[in-house]
Order: C-alpha cells, then structure tokens, then sequence
C-alpha cells in the first residue's frame, strides 16, 4: 500500500514538474514574442519618424535654379563706413568652355582626385558613402566627406557650408535631381567652369590662361593635374603663392591617375620632372580697385569655417570690411610713385610692404602688397604672405619687455655693453662692431645694441620671453636666443599686431580685415576677434616710453614726426656667411630694413628689402636707402593723422617717473618739466611696485 502511494505521489510531482516547465516555456516564447513586436513597432516608428523627417528636409531643400547654374556673381565688398567699394566681376574672372573643347587628360585628373566613380553612379557613390558613414561613426560626423561632383555642384551653389546631417540629405537629394535633368557631360562641364582655382579666377580656360597662358585645349598632363590639385585649398595649393606645396599636391593627382588607370606610371614620371618654376608662365590680370586690400580679405575669408570658395566667387556674397579707402590709396601712391620716396632703389627686384592697423581695435585699414613694377609676379602679397626675419623690432617684444614685466625692470635699468656669448658660446656683434660700456636699458634700446638686449633675454629666460612674445600673436615652436635679436620670421601684419598692444595698454587683438559678412538668404556672420590682456599696463607704457626716446634720440629718427605723440623701432638683418661669400656681398650689407611704429591711434609696419638673393640686391652700409622703412611710415601715418586728434600715450597709476642722478644713479620724485631744467639729472619710469619694494633703499635728493 505505502508503495503505490509513493508512486502515485512521485507521478503527481513528475505531472507537476512537466506543467511547469510547459509554463516557463510559454512565458519565455511570450516574452520573446512581446520583445520582437515592440522592437518591430519601435523600428517601423523610427522608418516613418526618419521618413517624415527626411520628406522634411526633402521639402526645404532649394529649387535647381537653372540661372545659378549657369551664372554666378563674384562677392562685393564694402569699406569701413559700409560703402561698396569693389566687386569681384564673373565676366573678368570666369570664361565658359565646353566640354567637347576639355581634353580627356583634364577631365580624367579632375575625376581621379575629386570623383573616381563620377561616370558610374547616379549622384551619390555608396561605396564612398560607406567609407565617410565608418570614418563619421569613429571619428564624429563630419570627419570625412564622400562628395561627389555632382554633390558638390550643387553644395557650393544652393547649400550652405555647414556639416549638418540636414544640409547633407539635401546635398544627396539635390545631386540626384541634378543627375536626372542633366548628363554627366553637362554636369561636368558646369563644374569645371565654376570651380575656383586661385589667384582670383575660377574656371579652368581663364584658369589655363592666367597660370600657363594657355588655352584649356593646350594643356598638358602636367598642367591638367596642376589644376585639378588646386580647389581643395585654393589659398594654399595657388602654385604662384606656394609653389612648393602645389606641386606636391600636383604629383598627388598624378599618382592618382596613374592607380585608377588614366596615365602609365612613365608619363607620371615624365611629368612630375617638371618644376612648378618650368611649368608657370603667369600672365597679368586687370587688376580690382583696392586689388592689395581684396586679396587680403579673400584670403581671411577662405579661413572662415561656413564659407566656401564658391560663396565667395558664385553667390554675390556681401563682404563689409575695415578698408580706409583714403588710407588705401595714400599707401598705394606712396609705394607706387615717387612723390613721397625720391631715393627707391633702381632694382627690379626691391620690394616693399606695409600693414596699417587701427592701434586700439585691430582692424587693418591699409596694406601695401608690395611695389609692381618688380619681378614678382603680382598676387602674391608681401604685407602678409611674406615672413622676413625683422631684426631689432624684435627687441621690445622679446627683450626688454618681458623684462620689464617679469622682472619689473626700470627704464633706467643699467646694462653693460661689452663682449658677451649665447649660452651656445656663440659671438654676439654689435652693428658697428664697437661696445659702449655701462647704458640703461632706455639708450641700449634707443641706440640698438645688441648685447644688453641678448642679456635682458638671457636674465629673464627663453620661456618666459616665449609666452611674452605667444601673448603678443607670434607663433614661437622653439624659442631660441637669437629671436631677441630679429631671428624670428614675421609678416608686416604680424609685427604691426604685436606692436599695436603696446599702445592700447597691453591689449592684444588679432589683426582682422572682415567685419561682415551677409550671404543672399539673408544670413549674416559677424567677427570681431577677442582681445586679450598680453602684459601689464605698466610694461606697455614703459616700453612706450623708451621707444619715443628710439624716434627722437635714437635709430628711428627719419620716421619721427613733429607734434606727433608716437613711438617705433627700427630693424636690420643681415646675411649669413654663405650668401655673402656665394653672392660676394659685403659684410655690413643687409637683405632687410624694417620699422615698426605707433601712436594711440595707428600703428604700422614696413618691410623694405628683395624678392630674392643676387649679387646687387643688398642693402649697402650706410646707404640711404636704409632710411625707406622710416620714410614710407612716416609718409603714410602722417598722412593719416592729419584729420584727426591724436592724444599722448597716457601714463598708467602702475608707473611712477622718478629722477636719476647721473654720477650716482640715485633717484628722485621729480616731475618730467623739472628733469629738462637740471642737466644733471635724467628721467626714468618703473612700476610702482618695483618703485615701493625700493622705496626705503633709495636715496632721494632735492632739486
């Protein structure tokens, strides 16, 4: 009996069990089937949401203008008082051609770099797609772009030039209409007719005339890829303003060609023996009123994130700038003429340049690009593409001011000029090869010696004189003592930036050109850039003061101009060893003359010297023509300070101007009147609380 009861119940368990275990089952299917058919409902959801939304962005999208397509407007631009000065005309910039007229070799490298599929697909190339969709998934949307010609077609005349997925599906949505209304000639053709090319010129027939001074018919392979290497950084790869890099970029294309079929790697080669220098043959171009002041906005603009070359070539952009033009046109004829400067030299070669900047806002009211009837070819712009050494300019901004705003030196600050090293060992010369002995840090600057310069940078150390001259906008990799003596490269508008925050109390702001900018759709950007405290109000003022004395008792006397509150520096290179003997050139004659200056409301800078070495192109020791840096500043800022009230440098409360007793050195509280009445007496300015810690050392005497 006991055994059929253990049985039954042992049945019962196992039914149990087994119902159980059936139930589980049921739950776990009805749970996967619940998961499945929220997650179906969640996708279908995400299609039609991703639907709407794209039918959306679809609907917005612009209409394929067939005027744009065919035409475009060259950008306009305004001065500072917002009067339109100059536009960018399509008919002197772009000449149509058709594609029957565009060898096979131009068309082949422009599809090699641009669009290897171009003929294949139908807008889009999915294959390129998904390499831009893993490269954006890694790296963030917008980290590599899969355009197409087409896409980028009608990007560059119907969409802005943003990264937004938005602007994308409208790009991808536009460039299938466009390859259903158009062929893949015309297509084609329209690009190679609007792409910008540099040098001011899109298009590739005006293109071939203004590099090669040819017809699009003529070129050769080397000259196609040339072209087609140009439109991804038209600033950069124009082979007239850096050939180096457009020819690096032109044997890039010519690799290309060669993996994708169109060229043998014989012809390549053949090709890419060619220099950049053999392969130009530049011609002159009408030149725009104000040509040297455009190209430096157009430059500014191409770095402007959200404008492209075609907005600024095609889209009748509205560009307002800082341009005097009053300014503008007395640099020009100061440059081009010989009305203000008698002694230019009878040089080919000589050039000059000059950036004129509003001290206290930053912005450029004048450039001279340089002087035409040089060599050079024109377009290239030595006011702010050409980065000289600038000699003893360099000397306040990595010298003697950060001395004085780290280590709170005075004016009067006494320095010895005598033999002395870099810390390498190396011999430092003074210009006239002479040493004057014990000098305050006033006359050493005034009178630009070089010693007591490298001491002051030695004392206060390259990395603190490096942040002092990075605060000021110079780009400094590695900061080398020979900088405090000129070593440094920089352009007119580089110096002209740091020097104008000396007179705006130790501000600094980035030198700009652009205020404005309004596109068609009405969109409007605006820039000023944001100023920055680069050193104390005292260091600004005190190195002020001593560069006043460097106009009025100093190096910079030409450029001193009477009842005119200002102050400047000037500067000389000189020629390394090998040059001089290569180019039998004498040892005192120098390749460049710089002078830097400012007063409270303009300040400027002027690079005189040669566009390249030879045997005559030198500045001779004690020549005249020395003094044409001085003399083009003083031109031009007289000029523009002749209508306007110019107020002294004000001496911050962070100074305090004492008296120095010359046979002692002692100081004294006396006012600047009072120091002119007592010839035993100088002056000198020291921050007040250098002044304070001293204060109970000093030994004050009574005039």
């Amino acid at each position: 009996m006991s055994d059929q009861l253990n049985t039954r119940q042992a049945r019962r368990q196992a039914q149990k069990k087994k119902q159980n275990s059936n139930n589980k089952g049921k739950s776990k299917k009805q749970l996967i089937k619940k998961i499945a058919i929220a997650t179906a409902i969640a996708i279908a959801v995400a299609i039609i949401a991703t639907g709407i939304t794209v039918f959306a962005i679809i609907s917005n999208a612009p209409e394929l203008d067939e005027e744009q397509l065919m035409l475009t407007q060259g950008a306009l631009m305004y001065d500072q008082n917002d009067e339109f000065v100059s536009q960018l005309e399509s008919s002197e910039r772009r000449m149509n051609v058709s594609i029957s007229d565009v060898p096979s070799v131009v068309q082949d490298a422009f599809i090699a770099v641009e669009d290897i599929r171009f003929r294949d697909h139908f807008g889009i190339d999915i294959r390129r797609l998904f390499g831009a969709v893993a490269a954006n998934i890694t790296d963030g949307f917008g980290a590599e772009g899969a355009s197409t010609i087409t896409q980028q077609l009608v990007k560059n005349l119907f969409l802005e030039n943003d990264k937004l997925m938005s602007r994308k599906i409208q790009e991808q949505y536009l460039a299938i209409k466009l390859e259903q209304q158009y062929s893949k000639d015309q297509i084609l053709e329209m690009y190679l007719n609007q792409i910008y090319l540099g040098s001011g010129v899109y298009g590739i027939e005006l293109a071939s005339q203004r590099y090669f001074n040819k017809t699009v018919e003529e070129l050769s392979l080397a000259d196609a890829a040339l072209l087609a290497g140009i439109p991804r950084r038209p600033s950069f790869y124009d082979p007239t303003v850096n050939p180096e890099a457009a020819e690096s970029r032109r044997n890039l294309v010519l690799s290309l060609m060669v993996q994708h079929g169109k060229i043998t790697e014989e012809e390549a080669a053949e090709a890419e023996a060619i220099s950049i220098e053999e392969q130009l043959d530049v011609t002159e171009r009408e030149a725009y009123a104000y040509e040297a002041f455009y190209n430096l906005v157009l430059n500014e603009l191409e770095e402007i994130d959200g404008i492209t070359s075609s907005d600024i070539y095609n889209s009748g952009l509205k560009v307002y700038t800082t341009l005097d033009t009053d300014a503008q046109e007395h640099v020009e004829t100061v440059l081009q003429t010989s009305e203000y400067i008698q002694n230019y030299p009878d040089n080919e070669d000589f050039q000059a340049a000059i950036t004129l900047l509003d001290t206290e806002t930053g912005q450029i009211k004048a450039v001279g690009s340089g002087r035409e009837d040089s060599g050079q070819q024109r377009g290239f712009n030595y006011a702010t593409e050409a980065k000289r050494q600038i000699g003893s300019t360099a000397k306040p901004l990595l010298d003697y001011g950060p001395a004085i705003e780290y280590l709170q030196w005075s004016t009067g600050h006494m320095i010895t000029d005598e033999p002395h090293s870099y810390s390498d060992g190396t011999e430092i010369n003074n210009f006239d090869g002479t040493f004057q002995g014990r000098m305050s840090m006033r006359r050493a600057l005034a009178a630009s010696r070089n010693v007591p310069a490298v001491k002051a940078l030695q004392e206060v150390g390259t990395d603190r004189a490096k942040e002092f001259g990075e605060q000021l906008g110079m780009s400094i990799d590695t900061m080398h003592e020979s900088y405090g003596l000129g070593a440094i490269p920089l352009s007119t508008k580089d110096l002209a930036g740091a020097y104008a925050a000396f007179g705006n109390n130790g501000t600094y702001t980035q030198p700009y050109s652009v205020r404005k900018v309004e596109f068609p759709d009405g969109r409007v950007l605006e820039f000023e850039p944001e100023s920055q405290m680069a050193m104390s109000d005292y260091t600004a003022y005190m190195v002020t003061d001593m560069l006043k004395t460097a106009v009025t008792d100093g190096t910079g006397g030409t450029a001193n101009i009477s009842g005119l509150p200002m102050a400047g520096k000037t500067g000389t290179t000189n020629f390394d060893r090998d040059t001089r003997e290569q180019y039998n050139i004498p040892a005192n004659a120098a390749p460049d003359i710089w002078f830097a200056g400012y007063t409270t409301k303009y300040t400027a800078a002027v690079w005189t010297g040669f566009n390249q070495h030879s045997e005559n192109n030198y500045f001779p020791s004690q020549d005249s023509s020395r003094q044409i840096a001085q003399q083009i500043f003083k031109a031009v800022v007289e000029e523009v300070s002749s209508t306007i009230e110019t107020p002294d440098f004000t001496m911050p409360n962070s100074v305090v101007r004492v008296g120095v007793e010359r046979s002692t050195g002692y100081y004294q509280v006396i006012l600047r009147q009072v120091v002119r009445l007592f010839m035993n007496y100088l002056y000198v300015v020291m921050s007040r609380l250098e002044y304070q810690k001293n204060l109970s050392t000093l030994n004050l005497l009574a005039i």
